[in-house]
C-alpha cells in the first residue's frame, strides 16, 4: 500500500472498532503529521522485548537509532536476567523508513570479563508492522543490528 493508506490503516488501529468518525480523523491527522514523507518502504515499530543471558552482572544501554535523528528510544537494563519490554500506545508508534531503523547496546565499563564480547549477552525482538500489513519479529540477539536484517 502507498503512505495515504498506511496512514489510513495506521489511523483505523489506532481508533480502534467501536470508534467515532472524530476519533478517526484526529488519528489521520497525528499520523499524516508524523509519519515521514519517504518513498522508502516504511515501518510501524510497537514493540521491543529485550532479555539478558549473560552469566553475571553485565549492565548496558540499549538505543534505537533513527538515520540523521539519533537515538530515538533508550533504556539501560542488566543483561545478568534483566528484562525490558515496551510497548507502544495507540498514538506511540515509531513510525520510520524501515532502511533507516537500527540499534546498538553499549555496556557500562568494567562490567565484562576479559574477552568477552557483548554481543550474545542478550535475546529478544523488535515487532513492527510494514505498508503490506504483515508483521514482522526482528532478532535482537547481537549489539548492533537494524530492521533490514529480517525478510
Amino acid at each position: 500500500m502507498n503512505r495515504r493508506d498506511f496512514v489510513k490503516y495506521m489511523a483505523l488501529i489506532a481508533a480502534g472498532t467501536a470508534a467515532q468518525s472524530e476519533q478517526i480523523a484526529a488519528y489521520l491527522t497525528y499520523y499524516e503529521a508524523n509519519i515521514p514523507q519517504t518513498t522508502l518502504p516504511l515501518a510501524a515499530i510497537d514493540e521491543i522485548f529485550i532479555g539478558g543471558k549473560a552469566s553475571h552482572s553485565v549492565r548496558a544501554t540499549f538505543q534505537l537509532l533513527i538515520q540523521d535523528e539519533g537515538p530515538t528510544l533508550s533504556f539501560s537494563l542488566n543483561l545478568y536476567g534483566g528484562i525490558v519490554r515496551w510497548v507502544a500506545a495507540p498514538d506511540g508508534k515509531i513510525v520510520r523508513a524501515r532502511d533507516e531503523v537500527g540499534w546498538h547496546f553499549q555496556q557500562f565499563p568494567g562490567d565484562l570479563h576479559e574477552g568477552e564480547k557483548l554481543s550474545g549477552l542478550m535475546d529478544g525482538y523488535i515487532s513492527f508492522v510494514d505498508q503490506d500489513a504483515k508483521r514482522h519479529y526482528v532478532p535482537v540477539v547481537s549489539a548492533i543490528g537494524s530492521l533490514c536484517e529480517v525478510a
